[in-house]
């Protein structure tokens, strides 16, 4: 970990952090540290770095360009642009989930303000992120600058960790402060704000109450209980609130929700286009079984009616060849392996990945569990569910299976024909919604594409808004939705009606199979649930448990099966020693141990 601190008083970093813990981890070369004085880069011969702030009041400002210039230093050592930290009553709490993020960090620089602050224009320009220790100020960034590289330093490797500790006081005032500006009038393309020109204080002091009023509001909505707001003001806020309320409550709760990554109650990511899945079937091969069976789609409404179906499909195919004993053909697949985990738990009542405060707690509920290995190990082994190409639909194509449970994004590519060795023949398809487990809730998981803003100026980043907005609103992303397949984002949309109208109006091409899925899907949208689990440390690593520990032994141990029942073994025996209780015990200790590892 390299740190940067661009400070007026350098020796104060160099003091506080070449001691104890620090300053033997700077000794063993854990840690590096350098503080740049931004006095240096002063382009007078007094070194003078501070200004009159624009709009009169108290005190003086940091200008922009020594502090930039102190920053561009850095750039051309290191050579890329690194995260700058901003020490600010303004920012983000820091917290321990934070110090473990800053901890991955390769270099972090830390900006110490002083005087009344830094104006506005190079904050903009270089700072990433915007961190308090806490709601007190103090005279300078220096010690919240050396509070916050104590608690990261813990993080890294090889250097003692401490618990965090701190203590949490209120704003004078209870607003965050209002953007400060200070000469030139102009840098780098930036102006100040009119009003702070006009030497009209009155309308001076109205703009700065506003804007803290604004950004308090917007940041820290939790301090204006406290302040001594008129009723106008409260009026205000009540507007803004609802206006940013309303904006937000257009689109699909679930969806929205998924874009919270942390619990700073920052939207990070926004929603543009969203699948779930959905249970595609050789409709072509489906109606000569149904009709010999009697058995109806509506079977197939629940993962237990599924293997029932599969396995008088088996039943049915195996019976076709009295000569040939167990050579049934398997009926159902599926493509994810860890959407049927998630889900299914979902469907019975917990989050398999529970989230709190970026730390995940593991729900393994054994009898649940054993649910889940029942309706998918049990029918894989007995070879009434299979899984051979890369996806279902392949597996469809080849006739291996006649259903699967897959991304209703990728209905299109459900096959048109059979093609196996024997022979080649035409198909048609039916959509239903996807199966879920008998007497469990509504859920059906929710995955696609989000979009997010990066830091940048102000224009490019008005302009981001703008385009993420214009992309999600019903008309445009309605289009988008008949070209991917994808779900639209809007709660408006989601309906075959609004599908029909967009279609009509500009006279869209549509895939068939696109469209009957997204209006399977949308006709059901009401009545349905949507869920995906929180972003958490290694969670790429615990979902590929989920992907692939059921789904691998269940093949391996198909094979054996098969091997045995070639040497004509007889069928009931060969399958009782995979399914007993201790067969199933011995899986759910491996899956719960690889779950636990998968976080190390």
């Amino acid at each position: 970990m390299n740190y940067h601190v661009l400070t007026l008083f350098p020796e104060m970093i160099e003091n506080g952090m070449n001691t104890s813990i620090t300053g033997r981890a700077i000794t063993k070369g854990l840690l590096s540290l350098e503080a740049i004085n931004i006095r240096d880069f002063a382009f007078n011969k007094h070194q003078k770095v501070d200004d009159y702030p624009y709009g009169g009041g108290a005190g003086m400002l940091m200008q922009a360009e020594p502090v930039y210039l102190s920053y561009e230093s850095i750039v051309e050592r290191i050579g890329r642009k690194p995260r700058v930290i901003f020490l600010t009553p303004q920012g983000k709490t820091f917290n321990q989930n934070m110090a473990k993020e800053f901890a991955l960090e390769e270099d972090l620089v830390f900006l110490c303000g002083h005087y009344e602050g830094i104006d506005e224009r190079v904050l903009e320009e270089i700072v990433t992120d915007y961190v308090s220790i806490g709601d007190y100020v103090l005279t300078g960034g220096e010690l919240p600058a050396m509070v916050m590289m104590d608690s990261i330093s813990r993080m890294v490797p090889g250097v003692l960790n401490n618990q965090e500790s701190g203590e949490t006081e209120s704003f004078s005032g209870n607003l965050l402060e209002y953007p400060q500006y200070s000469r030139p009038e102009e840098w780098h393309g930036k102006k100040v704000p009119e009003v702070l020109l006009s030497g009209h204080h009155a309308n001076v002091d109205k703009w700065r109450r506003e804007q803290s009023i604004i950004r308090t509001a917007k940041w820290r909505p939790d301090l204006l209980p406290k302040a001594d707001l008129t009723n106008k003001e409260w009026n205000e806020v009540r507007r803004l609130r609802k206006q940013w309320k309303e904006e937000v409550e257009k689109y699909v709760d679930s969806y929205i929700e998924e874009g919270y990554l942390k619990n700073d109650k920052a939207l990070y990511l926004f929603p543009v286009a969203k699948s779930t899945e959905s249970l595609m079937i050789n409709k072509t091969d489906w109606e000569p079984f149904a009709k010999q069976t009697g058995l109806s789609l509506d079977e197939l409404k629940t993962v237990e009616g599924v293997v029932k179906v599969a396995k008088r499909y088996y039943e049915w195919t195996d019976a076709k060849t009295p000569n040939k004993p167990n050579d049934g053909k398997a009926f159902y697949g599926r493509d994810s392996m860890a959407n049927y985990f998630v889900i299914g738990m979902k469907q019975l009542g917990k989050d398999i990945f529970e989230i709190k405060d970026g730390n995940v707690t593991f729900n393994v509920d054994k009898k649940l569990i054993k649910r889940l290995w029942e309706n998918y190990y049990v029918p894989y082994i007995n070879g009434y569910f299979t899984a051979l190409g890369k996806f279902r639909s392949d597996d469809v194509k080849t006739g291996d299976i006649l259903a699967y449970t897959g991304s209703s994004m990728s209905a299109m590519y459900f096959p048109d024909r059979v093609e196996d060795d024997d022979k080649s023949y035409d198909i048609d398809y039916e959509v239903l919604p996807a199966p879920i487990m008998s007497g469990g809730e509504n859920y059906k998981v929710q995955q696609g594409a989000d979009m997010a803003v990066t830091k940048s100026d102000k224009k490019h980043e008005y302009a981001s808004c703008v385009f993420i907005k214009w992309f999600t609103q019903k008309e445009q992303n309605l289009q988008f939705v008949c070209e991917s397949a994808y779900m639209p984002v809007l709660k408006s949309a989601n309906n075959v009606r609004a599908l029909d109208d967009i279609i009509e109006k500009k006279s869209l091409h549509i895939n068939n199979k696109t469209y009957d899925c997204l209006k399977n899907v949308m006709g059901d949208f009401d009545n349905t649930k949507y869920y995906t689990t929180k972003n958490f440390e290694n969670g790429s690593s615990a979902r590929e448990v989920l992907e692939t520990n059921l789904s691998s032994k269940a093949q391996k141990d198909r094979k054996e099966i098969e091997k045995a029942l070639a040497k004509g073994m007889k069928r009931s025996e060969v399958i009782k020693k995979y399914t007993t209780e201790e067969a199933f015990d011995k899986w759910y200790g491996e899956f719960s141990d690889a779950l636990s590892n998968s976080l190390k």
